[in-house]
Parts: C-alpha cells; structure tokens; sequence
C-alpha cells in the first residue's frame, strides 16, 4: 500500500467521522430546541434552525424556510442561511 492510498484512505475516514459528529449534533439541537418548546427554559426556535441547518447539506429545506417569510425579510435570511455557499440559491 503506497503514501497516496494511504492518504486517501485517512480522508475518507475524516469526511464519515465529521459527518456523523454533525448528524449527531444536529439530533442533539433539535432534541434540545423539542424540549425547549416544551419548557421554555431553553431556547427553542434556534437550536432546532441550527439542526436543520446542519442536516441540510444542499439547502433544500432553507429554500423553503425562506419562501415562508414575508418578502422583506427573504433577502437577509438568505443571507444568514447562506453564509457558507457562494452562489445563494
């Protein structure tokens, strides 16, 4: 086995642990903004947009997210949504 395949193979392995650390906590957000609609000692609402956002790795479900809001309001959730994707669409 050469250094290349090696390398890869360490790759491969990162990119399952950091996906299932972000499903992971993602679950944990919206298990904990869940609990929080239930006792407000929590903040709800945030955690569980964190979670879906963390889930969400084509932005389908944001795009729908935003088409919720009223339209004056579309242009800077897209902008807080989207703030790792260049092309916001």
């Amino acid at each position: 086995m050469t250094t290349t395949d090696l390398n890869k193979q360490i790759r491969f392995v990162e990119a399952d642990i950091v996906f299932v650390l972000k499903l992971a906590l993602a679950f944990v957000l919206i298990v904990v903004g869940t609990v929080g609609i239930l006792f407000p000692i929590f903040p709800d609402w945030p955690l569980i947009i964190v979670g879906i956002i963390l889930l969400d790795a084509h932005g389908n479900a944001r795009r729908k997210m935003i088409s919720w809001l009223p339209a004056k309001y579309q242009a800077k959730a897209t902008r807080i949504l989207f703030w790792r994707n260049k092309d916001r669409r």
